[in-house]
């Protein structure tokens, strides 16, 4: 028997054709991966959203902040192959530390876990003008007849949304010539130019005074009266301007030396004029008019009851008082006289009463009141070789009010706004308020006032009320200022993409607000510490809550990591039937880099190939630095059977 063929000629043909079959079966199996992988792409896409954003411009409020919402930057974001579930933007609150441009980041992820983010610029404006708070006040002149009004004068704690103001006063310069009543303008500007006006009513004094009228006899003989004064103040050179209140009448005599003869006036530019005593009997007034130097004015009247042509030497005037006041009363001061004081409803309280002058201090619940001098004086044409006059000085007495606050609220919260107000409302009010800013209310005509308080640990209000200016009753009412504060200790991101396990820790300052304090997440509800866990992505805040109720809000931001996937980079299956030359390599992305990667249930490894495979179906599993995880299967084939052959012989 011969055989058709060397063996080893037969063996060489049938490794040629498993070669061959080999290499067209693996391009078959290659062709066929990539068109099922490009299908399964082109019928199941998964792709980020696509953030949008808008630059925008806002304003800071009266508080000095501003506070923008996902939809103001949103400028259509949107997911091509499904939806957006959260969207959330940091920083969102801006002060007037960050005025100008802001950079902001957007972040949207869709329901797939995949993020995108996009900026924006939030530029940052004031244009807020600042808050004119005034009180009133009287400006007195100087001896030399003018004086300065500056700004602080009326300013009553004006304020600016943006840190200091400037304030100013027009005009600021008066005279003379200005006594009485004067609108005068405050003007407040801001560090960023923004302005505010308010017209401002002031009194103009002067030190000028009449201190006292008189018409007495005492000084010359029975028949002759003399008209007298006591003036103060002022630069002490003055003229005199004496007039009867009634046109008709004709209070003054003149005595001409030469010829001999007498002169009957409405009015006297002396000194001390002589009463003309031959008018009618009746009741006169008298009213004196005192010029300075400086060009001050003051005035001052008097009342006689004239009976018969010897003057009865009793002089009537009138003045006002407040209640419960302590007042100064004098009379024409003579070396030579004797003094008497008699008062109605008050006090004298000086304790020499033979003088020219005198306190007397007005008891309360009283209306009116009289003080009564009696003056002695050496002259020997009069009866006994002594003159007697009398001063009576009724005085209308003012009363003086107790104001009280309604229920007023005596714990408050920094930058809380408290409106405090009176039981009763009055003519007049000045309001004074220290550790807040007046924020409405608070003028001279409201009996109310509303204050921000500043973190100051106490504040208080008082008020001055009455039924005008010169009389007035306070009341004051201290208030204990909660300046609750806290700080974000600390915060940790979610871990594994779609996930809800951020966490975040923030703490009361110490020695701010008042213990024990209470946290809540988001509105939620309160719990003794201020740590929080399970939280979601996205925008959140944690509220501070004091033993006062107050509160202090601190935002922050929860991320996330991009989705953990694992892909395939390079497999070869096995090239003989029943061999372990199979090997692949698998490449993660997203999640947290470092990696780890293991092969079914084998030790992890730092890299992802594996090798010395059989065929079979793998898992390899890729860990991130996290701990999260993802799997891909993996199948390794070979031939379907030993390759088998026949020889012929």
């Amino acid at each position: 028997m011969k055989l058709a063929g060397s063996s080893s000629g037969i063996c060489s043909d049938v490794k040629s054709q498993q070669n061959l079959l080999k290499k067209i079966f693996l391009l078959f199996l290659l062709l066929l991966s990539v068109y099922a992988g490009s299908n399964i792409l082109a019928q199941n896409p998964v792709l980020p959203p696509v953030a949008v954003c808008r630059n925008i411009t806002v304003q800071l409020g009266s508080s000095g902040t501003a506070v923008i919402d996902i939809t103001d930057i949103d400028n259509g974001s949107h997911d091509p192959d499904g939806s957006i579930v959260t969207r959330s933007v940091f920083p969102n609150t801006f002060n007037c530390s960050q005025l100008g441009q802001n950079t902001v980041v957007l972040t949207v992820t869709d329901d797939e876990g995949l993020s995108s983010t996009c900026e924006a610029i939030v530029t940052v404006e004031d244009n807020t003008p600042p808050v004119i708070n005034v009180k009133p006040f009287t400006l007195v002149l100087g001896s030399g007849g003018s004086a300065s009004l500056s700004a602080s004068d009326i300013d009553n704690g004006s304020y600016d949304n943006c840190g200091t103001v400037s304030l100013s006063v027009s005009p600021s310069f008066f005279t003379c010539s200005d006594l009485g009543e004067q609108t005068v303008v405050l003007t407040a500007i801001d560090e960023n130019g923004n302005s505010a006006s308010r017209n401002v009513k002031i009194n103009v004094e002067s030190t000028l005074s009449i201190a006292g009228m008189y018409l007495s006899s005492c000084d010359m003989s029975p028949t002759l009266a003399l008209f007298d004064s006591d003036t103060e103040g002022g630069d002490g050179n003055y003229s005199y301007f004496w007039k009867g209140i009634d046109p008709e009448s004709i209070p003054f005599m003149e005595i001409i030396p030469f010829p001999p003869s007498l002169e009957f006036s409405g009015t006297s530019t002396r000194k001390t004029p002589f009463f003309n005593n031959t008018m009618p009997n009746g009741y006169y007034g008298i009213r004196l008019l005192v010029t300075d130097g400086n060009g001050c004015i003051d005035s001052s009247e008097i009342f006689i009851n004239k009976t018969s042509a010897i003057f009865n030497n009793q002089t009537n005037r009138n003045s006002e008082a407040c209640e419960g006041e302590v007042r100064a009363y004098s009379v024409h001061h003579k070396t030579n006289a004797d003094y008497t004081w008699s008062v109605t409803n008050g006090t004298i309280l000086t304790g020499n009463q033979d003088t020219s002058r005198i306190q007397v201090r007005w008891d309360l619940g009283v209306v009116q009141g009289i003080v009564m001098t009696t003056i002695r004086v050496s002259n020997d044409l009069f009866p006994g070789n002594v003159c007697e006059s009398t001063i009576a000085d009724t005085v209308t007495i003012t009363p003086i009010p107790s104001p009280l606050f309604a229920n007023p609220k005596t714990v408050s919260c920094s930058n809380s706004e408290e409106t405090y107000t009176l039981t009763e409302s009055y003519a007049y009010h000045n309001w004074k308020v220290t550790g807040g800013i007046i924020a409405a209310g608070g003028s001279t005509f409201d009996n109310y006032v509303t204050v921000r308080w500043g973190n100051e640990q106490e504040g208080s209000i008082e008020v001055s009320v009455g039924h005008n200016s010169t009389c007035t009753g306070s009341v004051m009412l201290n208030v204990s200022i909660s300046n609750l504060s806290g700080h974000l200790v600390s915060t940790e991101d979610i871990r594994c993409n779609g996930g809800s396990d951020g966490s975040a820790t923030v703490i009361a300052d110490t020695g701010k607000g008042q213990p024990p304090y209470a946290y809540s997440l988001d509105g939620g509800p309160y719990q003794p510490g201020g740590t929080f866990s399970g939280i979601s992505l996205g925008n959140h805040y944690i509220t501070i809550r004091d033993a006062a109720s107050c509160t202090f809000n601190i935002p922050f931001v929860i991320n996330q990591p991009e989705p953990l996937s694992v892909s395939v980079s390079d497999q070869t299956n096995v090239g003989c039937f029943g061999e372990n030359t199979g090997s692949v390599s698998v490449t993660a992305t997203g999640g947290v880099s470092p990696y780890t990667y293991r092969l079914d249930t084998g030790p992890f490894q730092d890299n992802g190939s594996f090798g010395s495979l059989s065929a079979g179906d793998y898992i390899i599993i890729v860990r991130d630095a996290n701990n999260c995880e993802r799997q891909i299967q993996v199948e390794i084939t070979q031939p379907e059977a030993a390759l088998s052959g026949t020889v012929i012989v």
